[in-house]
């Protein structure tokens, strides 16, 4: 014990490049990080926060929300068609203010999100049961208003000679065959010369097209129910070519029965598209069960799991689920996010060189970003003070702690769900070797050894020394 402060130069040269390497480890990492924040894509801390683990698990995952209206760590706000829009809202706005869009600018951008505000065909004779029809669609939407129920039916009008569409609500296919129910019209496809092509055909009562004796679809006469059909083809076609942003955001969450599914509510003919709302056994019958339903589902019972989880081949099992709910995941919420990437690489085509070169939009100060911020500066601060050799023992103790946190993350405890890669670990970590090795520095004076410590000890000691 009496040598115990005598060091030789072979461990004061590794004590030192020990130091040097961790210092560079963590100031190229957070480098790395903050070189990102100008790309379409910056960092976030928002995979390691939602896969976290152990007893700290909900304080971590708490961090997470992509949207200012609350914590999203499993997604679910991504198919919540309010929540997305007026994040799209909110954006806009922001998008507006910083690029400074001239007026132009402004309403391109507007009829992106939320398009045109009808679309209309002409059509100089009506049949009288398509009057009768548009009769019935007014009844059906006063109805809607009196039972306080969501409105989802076109607001389809014919004034002025013109067969008009309101552009706030999209028209579904099963909307469309309305329209060709009217006219007991039906649309078919055939191959023709090696082309698909698309013919009107006369409908049964059920709305299976009539075929002739050779089994091929009778074809509608010209006549006002042929002139009325094709006129809604064509605006169909261009309601498509048009169709808004928000409009398509409906589409992918409620138009497609495989991934909104589709439930029915009490013995009345009254079926809904998306997940039922509350308890499903309450009168209400599943028809249809889609993507959205089953990732919410398979996600609580997840929950459930985790929870009662303590032996090996409980955990096994959850690691399995997990790796489904990533792909359950990605066909529910994958298809929203890549619309939202659309949209807003649509809206930079619409800005000047100038405007583009102000660069991104600053980011909202959301919990996740914040989180993310802090880690990034932390490693870039605590690296350079590690690679100078300032305030070396400082240093050395806020990077022990920030691995802490890290470690505490995924710890790899017993009872814990193994964190996902190739590594295996139990109680060590590759953080937890960090950790003891930035203890060890800060509990020996390498930053006098090398480092701009011995500097100032240097000019201080010669001070005080004259």
């Amino acid at each position: 014990m009496t040598d115990i402060k005598r060091v030789s130069f072979i461990a004061v040269l590794f004590l030192v490049a020990l130091r040097l390497s961790i210092g560079w480890q963590m100031l190229y990492e957070g480098l790395w990080k903050y070189d990102t924040l100008d790309s379409a894509n910056p960092w976030t801390a928002r995979g390691y926060l939602v896969n976290a683990e152990g007893p700290y698990r909900d304080y971590f995952r708490s961090m997470v929300g992509d949207f200012p209206q609350g914590n999203d760590p499993d997604d679910l706000l991504w198919l919540d068609e309010q929540t997305v829009s007026d994040a799209w809202t909110d954006w806009r706005q922001r998008f507006v203010g910083h690029y400074g869009l001239n007026e132009s600018q402004q309403q391109e951008l507007k009829e992106l999100l939320d398009g045109a505000e009808s679309w209309s065909l002409p059509e100089k004779e009506l049949p009288a049961r398509v009057k009768e029809g548009l009769d019935g669609l007014a009844s059906a939407h006063a109805q809607l208003a009196k039972q306080n129920k969501p409105d989802n039916l076109p607001l389809i009008s014919y004034e002025g000679g013109k067969l008009i569409v309101d552009g706030s609500t999209p028209l579904t296919p099963d909307e469309f065959k309305k329209l060709y129910g009217w006219v007991n019209a039906v649309l078919t496809e055939r191959v023709e010369n090696g082309q698909l092509k698309s013919t009107l055909a006369v409908a049964n009562s059920d709305g299976t097209p009539q075929l002739d004796e050779q089994g091929q679809p009778v074809r509608m006469e010209d006549g006002v129910d042929k002139n009325f059909a094709v006129a809604v083809v064509k605006l169909a076609q261009q309601i498509e070519s048009g169709l808004s942003y928000r409009r398509r955001l409906r589409a992918t969450l409620k138009g497609d029965p495989t991934r909104a599914g589709v439930h029915v509510v009490g013995k009345s003919i009254d079926w809904q598209m998306g997940p039922p709302a509350g308890d499903a056994s309450a009168g209400t019958e599943l028809l249809t069960y889609g993507d959205i339903q089953k990732y919410q589902d398979e996600l609580a019972q997840y929950e459930q799991m985790r929870q009662r989880a303590t032996m090996p081949h409980e955990f096994d099992h959850l690691d399995r689920l997990k790796t489904k709910l990533a792909g359950l995941r990605s066909k529910a919420v994958g298809p929203v996010k890549a619309l939202d990437a659309e949209l807003k690489e649509k809206a930079q085509k619409l800005l000047t060189p100038e405007q583009l070169a102000i660069g991104q939009m600053p980011r909202l100060a959301t919990p996740l970003v914040k989180a993310s911020d802090q880690a990034m500066w932390g490693l870039i601060i605590i690296g350079t003070l590690l690679l100078a050799g300032l305030a070396t023992r400082i240093a050395a103790i806020a990077g022990a702690v920030m691995l802490f946190m890290f470690y505490i993350v995924l710890p790899p405890w017993p009872g814990v769900p193994e964190a996902p890669g190739p590594e295996h670990s139990y109680i060590v970590n590759k953080n937890l070797i960090e950790i003891i090795a930035l203890v060890a520095i800060a509990a020996m004076p390498t930053g006098t050894w090398f480092g701009l410590d011995g500097v100032i000890r240097w000019l201080f000691g010669s001070r005080k020394a004259a």
